[in-house]
């Protein structure tokens, strides 16, 4: 049994033709299943009935049943006004299904497809969140409990936090939206995971980025987590890349079909029995180690005695690091170069060489400085530098493909 795994439908009007060659190349590999990972539409099109109807239109060429999942793009709210309702009214009419995420048998596995829901208006910080709801919680975990015996892959807009799929700072990390319900309860589906090891795969989107990267499939939480490029003009890389899943009776066999090329080639085998080992190209993560794209880190600070590192980089951000999470978590400043941090009665200080800075409560959920997003004005301007320095801690850079990779040891 086959399946193709297509990434963000974001495109260009005129476009179109393209998308549907690269969707015959996709026909011709006689898939029985097709899964539309989110994000569907044209610019000002994107969260509008008509981009995705557009887009449901284009997947129709592929001749084979396809469930298509909502990204945070099409839930996201207009700018000018509140909405109401978890998903748009209009995806039942146009791809048949009572709602975007759904659990099936297929031929002896288990499939588990989630969808973003629209964040509730209330303490809302950006319109185009990762957010799903208690209640797809846990009807997934109701899910995933009753099929304990079934070999299970689980598909999803954006990856589970602490995967090691790479994404690009900063534009997910910066803005919140790099993993499912980032800023929300991201450790949920990272437990969830930890508790249910028949899921053998884990399949996501949102990055933009091609699959011939070291950190497009990895290994964590017991599981292989598999990111899924683009075939439009959304590429970040300038790829055009699809995924491709052969059902096995002993593993699921991850390949790449390059649109440019029209070739399509091996990346990966998942064994079904969680004691067997995984095979191919694989990234394992380094859980003091991450990527911040093309800027240079310049000081590495010593948070962790309330679970946080801060990374200061030459452009002006100070990166937030979770360490249980093992990711980052979101910006506290992106403009302005530090010269020292500081903490005192639960916050922290930003000292800049000027001589001037802010304060920031250290778990305010409005610490964050969000790229395209909103919030409460939650920093106080500080005149002058107060509380106790925290410790700087050595680091490295290794520059791998993708950007700079940072890592440090802070081990006592």
């Amino acid at each position: 049994m086959r399946m193709v795994l297509i990434g963000d439908l974001q495109y260009q009007l005129g476009e179109e033709r393209e998308i549907l060659q690269s969707f015959a190349q996709l026909r011709a590999l006689a898939p029985d299943l097709a899964v539309s990972m989110g994000d569907m539409g044209a610019p000002r099109e994107l969260g509008r009935e008509r981009g995705m109807s557009a887009c449901a239109q284009l997947l129709k060429v592929l001749r084979c049943p396809v469930f298509a999942l909502l990204g945070n793009h099409d839930v996201e709210y207009p700018p000018d006004a509140p909405l109401s309702g978890a998903y748009p009214a209009y995806y039942n009419a146009l791809f048949g299904e009572p709602q975007p995420w759904k659990a099936f048998e297929w031929n002896g596995f288990f499939l588990l497809c989630l969808s973003i829901e629209r964040q509730p208006f209330a303490g809302l910080r950006t319109r185009h969140g990762l957010y799903l709801s208690d209640g797809q919680f846990e009807w997934a975990k109701d899910q995933l409990s009753r099929h304990k015996d079934h070999p299970t892959v689980v598909l999803s807009h954006a990856p589970v936090a602490g995967s090691g799929l790479r994404c690009v700072p900063p534009i997910h990390s910066a803005a919140t939206d790099a993993y499912l319900d980032h800023g929300y309860n991201a450790a949920r589906w990272r437990d969830l995971l930890l508790t249910h090891p028949q899921i053998r795969l884990w399949g996501s989107a949102h990055f933009h980025m091609g699959q011939d990267y070291g950190a497009a499939i990895s290994w964590a939480h017991q599981t292989t987590h598999v990111s899924t490029g683009v075939l439009t003009s959304a590429a970040r890389d300038g790829s055009r890349h699809s995924r491709v899943l052969d059902f096995t009776a002993d593993a699921i066999r991850i390949f790449t079909l390059d649109h440019r090329t029209e070739t399509l080639h091996w990346d990966a085998d998942v064994p079904l029995h969680a004691s067997s080992q995984p095979s191919g190209c694989y990234a394992v993560r380094k859980p003091q180690e991450v990527l911040i794209g093309q800027d240079r880190a310049t000081a590495v600070f010593d948070g962790s005695q309330w679970g946080k590192i801060y990374l200061a980089t030459e452009e002006g951000r100070l990166w937030e690091y979770d360490q249980d999470l093992l990711e980052l978590t979101g910006t506290i400043c992106l403009s302005q170069k530090i010269a020292h941090l500081r903490q005192k009665d639960g916050r922290l200080y930003l000292d800049f060489p000027h001589g001037e800075g802010f304060s920031i409560g250290i778990t305010d959920p409005l610490r964050f400085e969000i790229l395209d997003g909103w919030a409460a004005q939650a920093r106080i301007r500080e005149s002058s530098p107060q509380g106790d320095l925290l410790p700087q801690i050595p680091f490295a850079t290794r520059r791998a493909r993708e950007g700079n990779c940072i890592s440090w040891n802070n081990e006592r």
